[in-house]
């Protein structure tokens, strides 16, 4: 479900939430009620939710998993963000190639808070933190470049082959 709208499994009115702009898109792509969806996660074993999220969808967090958990029979994983700073890719790529992997930088203190709100509300063996592994356990030491020096993000939330490479290991280590 897209982040802006509404990654939110519930009976109450969505649209007062979703910018006006977008809406005709939000229908376009589907939700929870698409029927199409709601086959897979009948027969799902498990329900991975991944988002950007907002914080009126984090608002409504306890209602979805609990709907989600009535109606369907799986185990239900909430992601939290994960999130490497506001990237320059300019700026990043000129730096000497073999010193990239020592620089560090700040996680976003927006999706830091986010996900303690999640942290908080969410039950331990329901919430999977992405920053702690994206971040190596300090969201203030954030590693943006592979020991090759290989950018890790380009855009501070999104992995690139190389992220998602450097990354995976650590990921399913998360999983199990």
């Amino acid at each position: 479900i897209n982040s802006e709208c509404g990654n939110s499994y519930t009976n109450k009115n969505i649209d007062e939430f979703i910018p006006k702009i977008r809406a005709r898109r939000c229908d376009w792509m589907g939700r929870y009620e698409d029927p199409r969806l709601s086959s897979l996660m009948m027969e799902a074993d498990e329900i991975w939710m991944v988002s950007s999220w907002l914080d009126w969808v984090v608002d409504l967090m306890p209602e979805t998993l609990a709907a989600l958990s009535d109606q369907f029979d799986a185990e239900i994983k909430v992601f939290g963000s994960k999130n490497f700073g506001e990237i320059s890719v300019g700026t990043l790529l000129k730096m000497n190639p073999d010193e990239r992997y020592l620089f560090r930088q700040s996680a976003s203190s927006e999706v830091l808070v986010t996900n303690q709100r999640l942290k908080a509300i969410i039950p331990k063996n329901v919430f999977v933190d992405l920053s702690d592994v994206s971040c190596g356990g300090d969201a203030a030491e954030c590693v943006i470049f592979t020991k090759e020096g290989l950018l890790i993000s380009a855009d501070g939330g999104h992995l690139t082959k190389a992220g998602a490479e450097h990354l995976s290991e650590s990921f399913v280590k998360l999983l199990k």
